[in-house]
């Protein structure tokens, strides 16, 4: 992609969303519980559908005018969909990973994502607005 932009003078804003979560995120849950298996490949993250719409579109009037830019962005919500906290989930499922320095977010957020989504917070304003699914209200 960045050999695109230099040969185009274009603009690239890459966005890698992990596992897209139907609005509300809360009914993604039930299914991740019962298989936790088939998420730990996406490090149990998530983003909700409707977080995801208002950041590609912040994108794209980030790259809008301008030459040449190339940006990747890791797009995620706050927190993992699993119920255990995050330390306990590496500990289960990556047992050889002896460090989570990951910027203290642990010690704030004992459930936060393994994904950082710091880069599209401080260059498109990204801030995920749906309720994180232990807040969400229950979908009837």
């Amino acid at each position: 992609m960045r050999a695109f932009v230099q040969r185009t003078g274009g603009a690239v804003a890459s966005l890698r969303y992990c596992y897209l979560a139907p609005a509300g995120a809360s009914k993604g849950v039930a299914s991740a519980l019962s298989r936790p298996q088939s998420w730990a490949l996406s490090l149990f993250t998530y983003v909700d559908i409707e977080d995801a719409a208002r950041v590609t579109w912040r994108a794209l009037e980030h790259v809008q005018d301008k030459r040449g830019l190339y940006e990747a962005f890791q797009i995620s919500a706050d927190d993992t969909l699993m119920p255990a906290p995050t330390a306990e989930l590496v500990q289960q499922w990556y047992p050889g990973v002896a460090d989570l320095r990951f910027g203290g977010k642990l010690a704030v957020n004992r459930y936060a994502a393994l994904y950082s989504n710091d880069k599209a917070r401080s260059v498109l304003g990204f801030e995920p607005s749906c309720p994180a699914w232990r807040t969400a209200p229950a979908s009837p």
